[in-house]
């Protein structure tokens, strides 16, 4: 094991140099890239004319590079030109006696060495994703937080390697401080944020994976905010012994989130989970039969856990990550319609309902869809039985508690903004002001959550006064536990804009207040549910809402919760077990028949 932990340590400090050298300083590296693949007089073509190309000769330093043409299949590109080098076809290019060709694409980089070799077998390639296929092209928005995950893996390795009593090699050791100085790393603050593996918490993978007879299940967990998604699930998959259930730890990357944490793999250490961290895990190795995937978003984790990627290799298995509710075409698309949706092995819906998006939306027609319930659903039918945060039970001191749950979409674009927290979050904060027998619990959405942390004035404008505010409030409490079931067993009602919870929140039986955004994109079909709902569109709508509340009453509990099953599906508990069931009939039915 003590082995095994240093190599894996000495790929991601070599990864990591790399990345740093050649995409972090993205000019500097570029240039002497190419400048060590292509002799001084060498005659050099580009081949691609668009996004690539554009960024790439921004960077190139042209004069120390004899570039004589720029290549691209499209006609309409023919004799335009980009930084004034001029469009050919390729059947143009034999016109410039070309020594060297330098591929700038990333997602058509194969094709094009093969239209290259068929012209001819004499071009010199240059390709600089060569050495290492990191998932992106050099000018990706991700570029910084892929860069600087790799470089808080290298130390998370090496805390975890000296935390279970292994010695790291001196000369990995050695690499390690030199990254720690280069970044300014507080490596107590990282082990602090990320904390350290223990040997109790590594699944022990070596001992148990051979075991031919049993089914090999890997969960990929990203966010702990989902947890609720795999709970049940995973939970009927390791008490089941025909499987073997494991929990893959996988970085999440996106927007405004903090690099420097790493939320999936702090959740599963502090609720004394064993798992897998993603820096160990090689599916060529472990050769699981089954995936399943917390995301379908491909560009939100490291590149080899991709769904395009595990797609050639095993069967993907999917539980959606929410339960949908917003629409408009570029959400249908991203709920419904990519890679993962229409080439998953299972997709388990929440209803019939929710099945007939599957059928409209996806190219595939929701073929690979079948209905089960939702793992969430589950969470909240045992909500008695969950262990709730006893400072915030203490601070709420018996009072009527509202949860306030806003979107993260803060902006103009009507194709994406549902938010409606910089339109109610002073108005809903003078309503609790003045009703201190009310206690308001802001759960915001966690991508929202960074960007009150990082205080982003632009998006929440007077974003400082806002939190200054609510410190001096004895009501009102930003709850940023991982888990929202702490808020969700001692609230009384719900204030929420469109999001997974309008959905999640009816199983409680309680009182559920929609706050529509008038410029923002529609709801999907499930949308029509908010029909049941209390809806907010001035200010005295959430006054008489928290006052109704306050009072005990809620005139609408029987027409919404008649709604429950049409719209969540059966309610028992058993939905990991009927996914759980549904896996192995379709496995077993696969086997035999071959």
């Amino acid at each position: 094991m003590e082995k095994m932990f240093n190599k894996k340590l000495e790929l991601f400090i070599d990864k990591y140099e790399y990345m740093k050298k050649f995409f972090y300083f993205s000019k500097n590296g570029i240039n002497e890239y190419l400048l060590s693949k292509i002799d001084l007089n060498d005659k050099v073509a580009i081949w691609g004319a668009g996004e690539h190309t554009e960024k790439l000769l921004q960077l190139i330093n042209i004069e120390n590079i004899n570039i004589l043409c720029c290549v691209d299949k499209s006609k309409e590109k023919r004799g335009l030109y980009i930084e004034g080098i001029r469009i050919v076809q390729p059947c143009e290019i034999k016109d410039y006696k070309i020594d060297t060709i330098i591929i700038s694409s990333y997602s058509f980089r194969k094709e094009i060495r093969e239209e290259i070799n068929k012209l001819s077998s004499m071009y010199k390639i240059v390709d600089f994703y060569d050495k290492y296929d990191l998932g992106f092209p050099f000018f990706y928005k991700y570029l910084n937080a892929n860069t600087m995950l790799i470089a808080i893996t290298v130390i998370s390795i090496f805390n975890d390697i000296k935390a279970m009593g292994y010695k790291v090699d001196k000369e990995n050791e050695k690499k390690v401080i030199e990254i720690i100085a280069q970044n300014n790393f507080d490596i107590e603050d990282i082990k602090r944020k990320n904390g350290v593996l223990n040997r109790n918490l590594l699944h022990k993978h070596e001992d148990n994976y051979d075991e031919g007879s049993k089914i090999k299940v890997d969960f990929f967990f990203q966010y702990p905010q989902g947890w609720t998604s795999l709970e049940t699930v995973w939970k009927s998959f390791n008490e089941d012994n025909r499987f073997i259930a494991r929990l893959i730890q996988v970085p999440f990357l996106q927007e405004f989130k903090d690099i420097f944490s790493d939320d999936s793999r702090k959740f599963l250490l502090d609720s004394n989970i064993p798992f897998i961290p993603w820096y160990l895990y090689d599916i060529d190795e472990e050769k699981p039969d089954i995936v399943f995937y917390q995301s379908p978003y491909d560009e939100l984790r490291p590149k080899e856990f991709s769904s395009r990627e595990i797609y050639r290799k095993t069967r993907i298995a999917y539980i959606p990550y929410a339960l949908e509710i917003g629409g408009g075409d570029l959400n249908y698309r991203l709920q419904f319609n990519l890679f993962l949706h229409n080439n998953a092995w299972m997709i388990f819906a929440r209803s019939k309902r929710h099945k007939e998006m599957y059928r409209k939306y996806s190219s595939n027609k929701g073929k690979n869809v079948v209905v089960t319930g939702h793992p969430k659903i589950d969470a909240i039918y045992k909500l008695k039985d969950f262990n709730v945060d006893r400072e915030m039970a203490k601070m709420v001191k018996g009072r009527k508690v509202f949860i306030w749950n806003p979107h993260f979409s803060i902006g103009s674009d009507p194709l994406s903004n549902w938010s409606t927290f910089n339109i109610w979050k002073d108005i809903i904060l003078d309503i609790f002001e003045k009703r201190q027998n009310c206690f308001l619990i802001i759960r915001p959405h966690p991508l929202l959550l960074e960007r009150l942390d990082k205080e982003c004035e632009e998006s929440i404008p007077k974003v400082k006064e806002f939190k200054d505010r609510i410190s001096k409030m004895g009501n009102v409490y930003i709850d940023r536990n991982f888990d929202y079931r702490h808020s969700f067993a001692i609230s009384d009602a719900l204030l929420s804009d469109a999001s997974s919870f309008l959905l999640e929140y009816l199983a409680t039986y309680k009182p559920i207040m929609y706050l529509p955004n008038k410029n923002g994109p529609s709801l999907n079909e499930d949308g029509d549910i908010v029909e049941y709902y209390y809806k907010a569109y001035e200010r005295k709508d959430i006054e008489e809402y928290v006052d109704m509340v306050a009072n005990g009453f809620d005139t609408m509990k029987d027409i919404r919760t008649s709604k429950i099953e049409e719209y969540l599906g059966i309610v028992d508990g058993k939905v990991g077990e009927r996914i759980k069931n549904c896996v192995l009939e379709k496995y077993d039915f696969e086997n035999v028949s071959i």
